[in-house]
């Protein structure tokens, strides 16, 4: 039985993240990634838990999608080095060096189309703190993030640093309760935004499902769209990746995955279930076009993890 992801504590070290992001404050990318390359390189040899759920996270894609990468020594690597240089964003975007030029977005337009108050479904790919900063210049709508950063504290303190007031739009949870709900219904009654992560197990709670992902069945959380029935609010999916457009740094892509109906008590959990499969399906598709931008080092597909 492995650990719940929300109990392993980061590995940030404050100085050598000031260090890196002070080197591309006066060289530029290309030297900060020579930089950046050798530290991540001790910080996979050193670490032999990220080592072995990378691999067993590119195992799983590449059984199911012959095409993405295989889960070698040297891709696991590569996918490790794509999350410490995405750090970098995070920090920029915190900063404000991010545009709306820097972004490819797509499905705004649809779901802008929609005045009601919406659930947005996120995942722990790209860099998400792009979109938290710029979401509002494409909608003109407020953004509530329910988030659990306990286990990131160092890091998110240097956000803050770099821009007070970057993570007052969060809200910590430990799980979906009636109290959350109510603490939302304000934000939804305005029409603004709720964004909650669909790819990681909640820590106090049972709100979750076993759901095929990958090949095999994994737990994925069930809150987001819980909260869309008590609220009945659409749930959207809202996935960040690299992006391959010119000039763009990032994707966002948005996705309706449900939209709000009453719904009998006991059709719940098959609602339920039927919503999260959508989603997965949603994030490994996304996955197969962009196979190193999804950064869960946990034991992903094991269904015995602490609580």
């Amino acid at each position: 039985m492995s650990a719940h992801w929300s109990s392993i504590q980061e590995n940030t070290a404050v100085l050598g993240i000031r260090i890196l992001y002070r080197i591309h404050q006066l060289t530029g990318r290309r030297v900060f990634q020579i930089a950046l390359f050798p530290v991540v390189a001790c910080y996979w040899l050193a670490l032999p838990r990220v080592r072995r759920v990378s691999r067993d996270y590119l195992r799983h894609l590449h059984a199911a999608y012959p095409e993405c990468p295989a889960p070698s020594a040297a891709n696991s690597l590569r996918h490790v080095f794509r999350f410490a240089d995405t750090i970098l964003d995070k920090l920029l975007a915190a900063a404000g060096h991010f545009s709306k030029e820097d972004l490819e977005v797509t499905g705004a337009e649809e779901l802008n189309a929609d005045p009601r108050g919406v659930i947005l479904v996120t995942a722990h790919t790209g860099c998400t703190e792009a979109g938290r900063a710029l979401l509002g210049h494409f909608t003109g709508r407020r953004v509530r993030i329910l988030t659990h950063t306990q286990h990131a504290r160092t890091f998110n303190a240097i956000l803050e640093r770099l821009h007070p007031g970057f993570n007052d739009t969060c809200l910590q949870v430990a799980g979906i309760t009636p109290a959350t709900a109510l603490a939302l219904k304000d934000t939804i009654d305005r029409g603004d935004f709720v964004v909650i992560a669909g790819d990681r197990t909640p820590i106090h709670s049972m709100a979750e499902q076993p759901v095929p992902f990958l090949g095999e069945d994994a737990l994925l959380p069930t809150g987001a769209y819980i909260l869309g029935t008590i609220l009945q609010a659409p749930v959207w999916t809202m996935i960040c990746t690299r992006s391959s457009a010119g000039g763009a740094r990032y994707r966002f892509a948005f996705e309706k995955l449900w939209e709000p109906h009453p719904v009998k008590r006991s059709q719940r959990a098959e609602l339920f279930g039927r919503i999260a499969r959508a989603y997965a399906g949603a994030l490994a598709r996304t996955l197969r076009e962009c196979p190193y931008d999804w950064f869960n080092f946990f034991d992903f597909w094991d269904k015995e993890q602490k609580k």
